[in-house]
C-alpha cells in the first residue's frame, strides 16, 4: 500500500500487518475447501469455515486496509489524522477478531465467539470513526462519496455480527432462516456491497485507463440511499417474517445497484477491459448480481422461510466461488503493480507477470464454479470445484513473483529499461487460453467423475 510522501516509512511489523492476514485467510480457505472436496471435513463447520475464512477474513482486511489506502488518496490528509501505528493496531485487532469467531465457533465455543465478533465490531468501527476524521480534515475534496459508501458499510457490520452470534446458538424454527437472510444481507450487500461499490467509482476507470464518467459522483450520491434503504428493508422484514418485503429490498438493492453501475458503463464503452484485473472484476460483479436475483427469486417462489435456507446454498456458492476471491484477487492484480511503482518499466514487468495465462484462469475459474453449481453428477461438480480452486491458487505465486519482477527492473540500468508508458497493456493470448482451460477443466471434470465422491454442493451453514 503506498503512502502519502510527507508519511514515514513502514517497518517490517508494519508491513506484515497490513500484507499477510488476506494471504493467510486465504490459504486456511483453500486449503479447508480441498478438504471438504476430497474428504468431506476436515473440522467441525468445514464449509462455514471455508465462507466466513473467504468474507469475514481475507475480504474484510482487504476492506479495511485498500479503503484506508484510497481515503488518503482521495483526500490526502496529512499523516497525523491517522498515524499509521494506529491502523496496525486496528489491522491486529480485526485479525484477533476473525481468529478468535474462525476458532471459537469450529470448537463451539460460543462465548469467545460472542468475543470475537465483539473484537471485529470494533476494529470495523474505530476504522469508520478514523475515515470520518479524514473527512473532516478536507473539506471540499472529490469524491467524498466514497467515504459515505464505506462509512455506510461500517454501520452495518454490528447488525451482521449480532445476528451471526444469534445463529450460532442454532435457533429453532424459521427463526435461523431469517437471521440467515440479516447476517449475509448485512455482511454481504452492505459491508463487502458498499465498500466495492464506493472503491470501484474511481478504481474501474482507472482499471480501464480511461476517463471517469463526469455523472459518476452524482449517481453514487443518488445510489446511496437507495441502498441503504433496501438493506434496510431486507433486515426489518426478514425479521419480522415478511418474505414478500424481503424479496422487495433485495429488487430494490439491484435497482440501486443498477442504478449506480450506470457510473461504469462510460468507461466501459469507452475502452474494453484488455487484462486480468479488470476482466476478474467485471466477473465477480456479475457473479454477485447473479447471487442477489437467485435469493430475490427463492423469496418470492419458495413456499417457506427453511426452503428459503435450502435454496441458499447456490447463492452463497456464487458468492464464496465466483464473487469474493475473485474480487479481491483480480483487484489485487491491479494495485499491487500500481503501488510498487519504480517507474513504467517496473509496473509493465509486475503487471506482464500477474497476466500470464488470464483467460486460462478466468475459464477456468468462472466455467468451474458454474459447473460446481450446476445439477450434474457429484463428480462432475467436484472436479470443477477442485478446478477452479487451484486456478486460484495460481493467483498468489504470481503476485509475488510480480513483485519480485518489479524490484528487478528497478535494478536495471537506465539503457536496459524499455522506454514507453506503464499504461501499455500485454497482449492476451485469447485463444490459446480459452483451449487450455477447457481441456483442463474437461480433465478435471473426468477426475473427479471416475473418482466418484460423495459430495453434494454443501448449503449455507448456521452462522
Amino acid at each position: 500500500m503506498t503512502t502519502p510522501h510527507d508519511a514515514p516509512p513502514s517497518t517490517r511489523s508494519e508491513r506484515g500487518w497490513r500484507d499477510n492476514p488476506t494471504t493467510i485467510w486465504l490459504a486456511v480457505a483453500a486449503v479447508v475447501g480441498m478438504g471438504v472436496l476430497v474428504q468431506r471435513r476436515l473440522v467441525p463447520h468445514s464449509t462455514w469455515l471455508v465462507i466466513h475464512a473467504v468474507f469475514l477474513g481475507a475480504l474484510t482486511h482487504a476492506a479495511v486496509v485498500w479503503s484506508t489506502h484510497f481515503a488518503q488518496a482521495l483526500l490526502k490528509t496529512a499523516p497525523d489524522v491517522d498515524p499509521r501505528a494506529r491502523q496496525t493496531r486496528r489491522i491486529a485487532t480485526l485479525f484477533v477478531g476473525v481468529a478468535t469467531v474462525l476458532v471459537a465457533v469450529v470448537t463451539e465455543a460460543w462465548a469467545y465467539a460472542v468475543a470475537g465478533a465483539v473484537l471485529v465490531s470494533v476494529a470495523i468501527l474505530w476504522h469508520a470513526v478514523a475515515l470520518w476524521r479524514r473527512l473532516r480534515a478536507a473539506l471540499g475534496a472529490r469524491f467524498r462519496v466514497t467515504l459515505h459508501f464505506y462509512l455506510a458499510a461500517a454501520a452495518w457490520v454490528p447488525v451482521g455480527a449480532t445476528a451471526g452470534v444469534w445463529l450460532a446458538r442454532e435457533p429453532s424454527g424459521d427463526l435461523e432462516a431469517r437471521l440467515v437472510v440479516v447476517h449475509t444481507s448485512a455482511m454481504a450487500l452492505g459491508w463487502i456491497g458498499f465498500t466495492v461499490m464506493g472503491t470501484l467509482v474511481t478504481l474501474w476507470p482507472t482499471m480501464l485507463r480511461t476517463r471517469i464518467d463526469p455523472r459518476a459522483e452524482s449517481l453514487a450520491h443518488t445510489a446511496l440511499p437507495i441502498l441503504n434503504g433496501a438493506l434496510a428493508l431486507i433486515v426489518v422484514a426478514s425479521t419480522l417474517g415478511s418474505r414478500l418485503l424481503t424479496a422487495l429490498g433485495f429488487a430494490a438493492y439491484l435497482v440501486g445497484v443498477v442504478w449506480w453501475g450506470r457510473a461504469l458503463h462510460v468507461p466501459l464503452r469507452a475502452r474494453a477491459p484488455r487484462e486480468l484485473a479488470p476482466l476478474a472484476v467485471a466477473a465477480a460483479l456479475c457473479w454477485a448480481t447473479l447471487a442477489v436475483g437467485w435469493i430475490t427469486s427463492s423469496l418470492l417462489f419458495q413456499p417457506d422461510w427453511e426452503s428459503v435456507e435450502t435454496s441458499y446454498g447456490v447463492p452463497a456458492a456464487m458468492l464464496v466461488g465466483g464473487f469474493a476471491p475473485q474480487l479481491l484477487l483480480g483487484a489485487l492484480s491491479y494495485l499491487v503493480p500500481a503501488v510498487l511503482g519504480g517507474g513504467p518499466a517496473a509496473v509493465r514487468a509486475a503487471r506482464s507477470r500477474i497476466d500470464r495465462y488470464a483467460v486460462l484462469r478466468l475459464v477456468v475459474v468462472n466455467l468451474g464454479v458454474a459447473l460446481a453449481i450446476s445439477p450434474f453428477h457429484a463428480g462432475v461438480r467436484a472436479g470443477a470445484a477442485a478446478a477452479a480452486l487451484t486456478a486460484y491458487l495460481g493467483y498468489l505465486p504470481l503476485i509475488a513473483l510480480a513483485v519480485r519482477d518489479s524490484r528487478r527492473a528497478r535494478t536495471l540500468p537506465r539503457a536496459a529499461k524499455v522506454t514507453g508508458p506503464s499504461e501499455t497493456a500485454p497482449k492476451l493470448d485469447v485463444y490459446r487460453d480459452l483451449v487450455i482451460g477447457l481441456a483442463v477443466l474437461a480433465v478435471a471434470v473426468l477426475a473427479g467423475v471416475l473418482a466418484d465422491p460423495v459430495p453434494t454442493w454443501p448449503s449455507l451453514p448456521r452462522g
